[in-house]
C-alpha cells in the first residue's frame, strides 16, 4: 500500500467519531493517572474512595468502561478534582491553565491533531522520562 494510500486511511480514521471518542476517553484516563501519580494515590486507594473494587478501577484506567459524564465527575472527585468540558472547533488548538491559590498557572496545550504538551517556547521543557512511554513533561514555568 502506498504512503498516500495510509495518509488517506489515517485521515479517514481520524475523522471518525469512534476515533474522536477513543481519544476523549485517552486523555480523560491519562489526567486521571497523572492526578493519581501526583497525589501517591494507588489504585486501591482509589478504590476505596469510590467505595468499588481495584478490578473496576483498572477497568477504568484501561477505558473499558462507559464513560458518562457522571462517572467522569465522580472518578475526579475521589482524587479532590473536577472535570471541565470543552467543545472546541475541529483543528483548533486548546489550551489549559491550572492556578491553585493564585500561584502562577503553568500552561498545556492540546493539539488534536495528534501531538500533546506542546508549549511556547518561553516556558521550560524538560526531555527526560522514567520510561520511553511517557510524555515530555513541563516544569516550572520561567525556571
Amino acid at each position: 500500500m502506498s504512503i498516500k494510500k495510509y495518509a488517506d486511511l489515517f485521515a479517514k480514521v481520524e475523522a471518525s467519531e469512534e476515533y474522536l471518542n477513543e481519544m476523549a476517553i485517552i486523555d480523560f484516563t491519562e489526567d486521571i493517572i497523572a492526578t493519581m501519580e501526583r497525589q501517591q494515590v494507588s489504585r486501591s486507594d482509589l478504590a476505596k474512595r469510590l467505595g468499588t473494587s481495584q478490578a473496576y478501577v483498572t477497568k477504568v484506567l484501561r477505558g473499558n468502561v462507559n464513560f458518562t459524564l457522571g462517572t467522569m465527575t465522580r472518578l475526579a472527585h475521589a482524587l479532590g478534582a473536577v472535570v471541565r468540558v470543552h467543545v472546541s472547533p475541529r483543528g483548533a488548538i486548546t489550551r489549559w491553565m491550572d492556578s491553585i491559590d493564585g500561584a502562577t498557572p503553568i500552561p498545556a496545550t492540546f493539539d488534536f491533531s495528534g501531538q500533546e504538551n506542546i508549549l511556547p517556547a518561553e516556558y521550560a521543557v524538560s526531555s527526560k522520562s522514567d520510561s520511553e512511554n511517557e510524555p515530555i513533561q513541563a516544569v516550572e514555568w520561567g525556571s
